[in-house]
């Protein structure tokens, strides 16, 4: 079960700061799921990027996967739609893809919808919101600075009981 921090802090106090500074972030690859099969020669000859590695930040405020639309083009994600967002700054137009999203120390391999905004610029290369996150059980545990993201197992209980957790 991977535990996510901002950085590789050495002590508790260290860790506290840095995931209330930087937030939780998960190492991913994304991809262009029709380029799957194709040679790294056929990459250059149309200017993609096979996939990219990066560090996505876990944003449990946002509804979306979303990605910086620079990258989507850089690897030349299909377009599947446009729609409105709204955000921090108010409602834009943002450009929905199909990409496929790896989590290589979860196992996680999925085909999933991302949107990148028009205008603008996101914070992080990836945001990984709510739509991503449903699939899993995510820990916020502030006093140790550790978030820990894992898939449900078998007869897992999503109520906690009522004296040890609160409704959100």
């Amino acid at each position: 079960m991977p535990h996510l921090s901002s950085h590789p802090a050495s002590n508790t106090g260290e860790r506290q700061q840095a995931l209330e500074l930087n937030g939780p972030h998960l190492d991913l690859i994304i991809r262009n799921p029709a380029l799957i099969h194709f040679q790294e020669a056929d990459f250059d000859k149309r200017g993609l990027a096979p996939y990219v590695t990066c560090s996505a930040l876990v944003d449990t405020g946002a509804t979306a996967v979303v990605i910086d639309l620079r990258l989507a083009q850089s690897l030349g994600l299909r377009q599947t739609g446009i729609g409105n967002v709204i955000g921090v700054g108010g409602q834009q137009e943002a450009i929905k893809f199909a990409g496929q999203l790896e989590v290589p120390q979860m196992g996680y391999i999925e085909i999933i919808e991302m949107i990148a905004l028009r205008k603008g610029e996101v914070s992080h290369p990836v945001l990984l919101g709510r739509s991503f996150l449903k699939n899993f059980v995510t820990t916020f545990d502030g006093p140790s600075g550790i978030m820990t993201i894992a898939r449900p197992t078998t007869g897992y209980n999503p109520v906690p009981s009522e004296e040890d957790h609160a409704h959100i």
